[in-house]
């Protein structure tokens, strides 16, 4: 009949080539009815221990025709060791550098036991080794309900944060661990389950892919170790693993020490600061990976600009698609490449090394912010054609610099309720308010009202929060302490702090920064939230006391981009410059650009940006080479205010005329110093400042001595955009109205103006007209004789032309009776312009008879060239056409009469028309 069994074996530490351990055995008359083998192996990519629990049972089927006890065979895995941790002391090198590329610091499976799996697949390219099952324990679990099956975990991040969600993982058994070609297999078949890193989100639809995808469901997760909270955190969607292994890892002690470490291969997670500063689209979770500085260095001083994440296709940060700009002051659009733990967002460089042969591979992106360089033109790709004011190149300007105080753009994100959000405006209430004190002192006791105002209601509503935490969790003699805050003593702080904001307010001058009055106002927009709510914003007064129970207030984020570059001075063509007098632009300020983003509780007010640019102190020298003016800026600033239109000021300091224009530096103590700063004529528009400035000056007479007519003009043209550079123009009198002076009957009048650039003289204009007028009057009859002459020359570089004139003008005319008049009019002109003499002659007759009118008018003109042979005389001519009018020497040479044949001599024959006649 057969023998009976009952057995049980079990062997908690299997020896080295076997994976057996626990055995349970029973049989009854030759027949096995229960049979459990438990097979030890490791649960990957996260090491724990686990068994395989193979159950073979005999069981009545009462499905089948025979109704017979069959045997059954069924799967499922226990987990032995629920909790791992990682990054121990002992750890070898190799093993504390790839735990880098995992950012967490201990995994617990709350999955302690499967429910009944699939027959294993087992994972191909395995040593074979046969036994039971025939095939090596390495296969990714499958449920009735699951391909594969998922793992419900609780992870805990590199800040302490708990996470839980619900992962694939495989089980590898013991004897393919302890192989360490098998090892290696897996390894790279986890690698090819899911391709590289991609721009898109992995292909869920692939069953393999599923195998190495973890959907965290957008919880924050620490990448890296933080300098301060929330620094290297970033809101996952998804997870993709993947497992590294070394030789030295191999060669660890497989029953003790998993021969493998995980890893996070890359992820989709959401940039904080493209959500919040970039346009559309950049809220959406990106494909990130660690970069190598990281995955080697760490935080060392060899990776000192402190990368963490790298994104797999940069995306552009851009102020322009969302309508938040900054001008052409300074406009931060560049291409995202990575995050650093110092600064937020970063640039990578790209290209060749320098020097290199062609075909030479790309530099090393990281290289530059490994070292804690920052290299604008690596972020700002823009900057390699921008111009500052349309004239300074930016790469020129801003030079490779250090990371530290905001020398590159830092970037900081925070979350606020409406408690911490109030104070935080009242603690940067003080600093702001400096500057105010500074600038006007007859507000310094409204200043300091309000500034000890805030700081003590801010300290009474600190007392009174940490007080009633104090005494809802600590002991009875703690809570019965004397002299606790109450709330009428928060409310009675803030009533000062009310009223002495509502009275600063009031006292503040006219010309107090927007910025402050946009600060207070905001302050003044939450205090007068104190008792009422608005929308579904909770009252302030009532946020304080939800605070002091500890309870969760709606909070929202706040971000800010801040810079402050090094600018250097510049002169063209020419290194950078030691000395103000060698250099167009020397910079003593600094370049600030600020935006703040402000997340808002009310649903009654949108989101807010504030963006503010600033260039301080500077100088414009113009012109190199041919000194004239020099100008003098205190400020130009840049702002937008949420809900108001942009304003552009500039506090022009002043106007000093040096070298070649030193002659008329008396023009200082007639145009104010202010003058740029609130001019009568100013139009602010998206192209730039453009600021006009004049001055009538009294017309003045003494005897026959008249002088009238005289107007000093002054003009500003700061480009924002484009490649028009800044000019400055200044006049004596202008074309349309120039001055006059008259002695007797002799005059003449004339103006002057010249347009400057940084760089050149861009345009001078100048006419001087002279002469002598007579007129008679007989009663019946009147007439009247003038002869003017005058010069008029032209210098435009824009338009590469140069024009100079002279002129002789006559004029005579009659009148009898008011009934018939007549004129006769000799205009002559001879001049030069873009490279030819142009010469003129107008003669012009007109009769009027009655009412009857006519004119008759004769004019000629010759034009020839010069007897150069291509070189212009004038460094603003035009280049010459191929075919152009005869020179002098063409007009003047002999040549054979084409009908006689004899030779004429345009000279001789010129000399002899004034010659007697014998």
């Amino acid at each position: 009949m057969g023998g009976w069994l009952d057995s049980f074996g079990r062997w908690d530490r299997p020896p080295v080539g076997f994976d057996v351990t626990q055995w349970r055995h029973r049989a009854a008359l030759g027949r096995d009815h229960y049979v459990r083998v438990m097979y030890r192996g490791r649960l990957w990519p996260f090491g724990h221990l686990a068994d395989l629990v193979k159950v073979t049972e005999r069981k009545f089927d009462h499905a089948r025709p025979d109704r017979a006890a069959y045997l059954n065979q069924r799967f499922f895995i226990m987990v032995r060791e629920p909790v791992r941790s990682y990054g121990a002391p002992e750890d070898n090198a190799d093993q504390r550098r790839l735990r880098r590329l995992f950012p967490f610091s201990s995994v617990r499976l709350l999955t302690l036991v499967t429910p009944d799996l699939e027959t294993p697949r087992t994972i191909p390219g395995l040593s074979s080794t046969g036994g039971d099952p025939n095939e090596k324990l390495a296969f990714f679990p499958v449920s009735a309900t699951e391909d594969p099956f998922q793992f419900q975990v609780s992870m805990l991040d590199l800040e302490g944060r708990l996470l839980e969600f619900r992962t694939p993982m495989a089980f590898v058994g013991k004897l393919v661990h302890e192989n360490k070609a098998d090892v290696q297999v897996i390894v790279d078949h986890y690698r090819s389950l899911v391709p590289e890193p991609s721009p898109g989100p992995p292909n869920l639809n692939d069953p393999a892919v599923r195998r190495a995808v973890a959907d965290v469901r957008g919880q924050s997760i620490a990448y890296a170790p933080s300098r301060k909270p929330g620094d290297t955190a970033l809101s996952t969607g998804q997870l993709i693993w993947g497992a590294a292994t070394t030789e030295a890892i191999l060669d660890l002690d497989p029953t003790d020490h998993p021969r493998f470490v995980p890893t996070v291969r890359w992820a989709r997670a959401v940039i904080p600061a493209l959500s919040q500063f970039g346009g559309f689209g950049t809220d959406q979770p990106q494909s990130v990976f660690y970069p190598e500085p990281y995955v080697r260095d760490a935080f060392t001083e060899a990776n000192k600009g402190q990368v963490f994440v790298e994104l797999v296709t940069p995306v552009d940060l851009t102020f322009r698609g969302s309508g938040q700009t900054s001008g052409a002051l300074a406009q931060p659009n560049f291409p995202v490449a990575g995050l650093s733990r110092l600064t937020g967002p970063v640039a990578a460089a790209q290209g060749t090394a320098a020097g290199s042969a062609a075909g030479a591979g790309p530099v090393d992106k990281w290289a530059k912010l490994a070292q804690g360089r920052f290299n604008p033109l690596d972020y700002f790709g823009e900057l390699a054609g921008a111009k500052l004011f349309g004239m300074f190149p930016l790469t020129e300007i801003l030079s490779e610099i250090g990371l530290d105080n905001l020398k590159a753009p830092n970037f900081f994100t925070a979350t606020v309720d409406a408690v911490t959000g109030f104070l935080g405006d009242l603690l940067g209430l003080r600093d702001l308010l400096t500057s105010v004190e500074e600038q006007f002192p007859g507000t310094v006791d409204a200043v300091l009202r309000v500034t000890d105002a805030a700081a003590l209601f801010a300290q009474t509503l600190v007392d009174y929060i940490v007080g009633q935490l104090a005494r809802a969790t600590a002991s009875t003699a703690v809570e019965e302490s004397p002299d606790p805050t109450t709330i009428e003593e928060v409310e009675n702080a803030f009533d000062a702090f009310a009223d002495a904001l509502a009275a600063l307010r009031v006292a503040l001058p006219a010309g107090v920064d927007t910025g402050v009055r946009q600060l207070l106002g905001r302050i003044a927009e939450q205090a007068a939230t104190w008792d009422s709510a608005v929308g579904r914003a909770l009252a302030l007064k009532k946020a304080i006391e939800l605070a002091a129970l500890g309870a969760k207030l709606p909070d929202v984020v706040n971000s800010r981009l801040q810079w402050q570059p090094d600018i250097k001075a510049w002169t063209p063509g020419k290194p950078t410059p030691t000395r103000a007098e060698d250099a167009v632009f020397w910079p003593t300020g600094k370049l600030t650009l600020v935006t703040d983003l402000r997340g808002s509780l009310r649903p009654d007010v949108p989101q807010a940006a504030d963006v503010t640019c600033t260039l301080g102190r500077f100088d414009l020298r113009m012109v190199p080479g041919f000194d004239a003016v020099v100008l003098h800026f205190d400020e130009i600033r840049f702002s937008m205010r949420a809900g108001q239109k942009p304003d552009v000021e500039v506090k022009f300091g002043g106007v000093d005329f040096v070298g070649n224009l030193a002659f008329v530096q008396t023009l200082r103590n007639i145009i104010p110093l202010d003058g740029f700063s609130d001019p009568p004529a100013i139009t602010v528009d998206g192209s730039g400042i453009h600021a006009n400035y004049s001055m009538q000056l009294p017309n003045a007479a003494v005897g026959v001595f008249s002088l009238e007519n005289l107007s000093l003009n002054a003009v500003l043209s700061v480009p924002f955009i484009g490649d028009t550079p800044l000019q400055a123009g200044f006049a004596f009198c202008r074309r349309e109205a120039p001055f006059r002076l008259t002695v007797s009957m002799l005059g003449g009048g004339g103006y002057f103006g010249i347009v400057l650039n940084p760089k050149e003289i861009a345009v001078l204009d100048a006419a001087l007209e002279f002469g002598a007028a007579v007129s008679m009057n007989f009663g019946v009859a009147s007439g009247s004789l003038s002869v003017m002459a005058g010069i008029y020359f032209r210098l435009d570089l824009a338009q590469n032309s140069v024009t100079l004139v002279g002129y002789l003008r006559a004029r005579g005319e009659v009148d009898v009776l008011g009934i018939v008049s007549a004129s006769i009019e000799l205009y002559m002109e001879l001049g030069y312009k873009d490279g030819y003499a142009i010469g003129r002659a107008t003669l012009t007759i007109s009769i009027e008879i009655g009412f009857f009118e006519t004119s008759v008018t004769i004019s000629c003109e010759k034009k020839f060239a010069g007897s150069g042979t291509g070189t212009a005389a004038f460094a603003g001519d035009a280049p010459r056409p191929a075919i152009t009018p005869p020179t002098f020497v063409d007009l003047m040479s002999p040549y054979p009469d084409p009908v006689t044949g004899a030779l004429i001599d345009p000279v001789l024959d010129y000399c002899t028309a004034f010659a007697e006649v014998d």
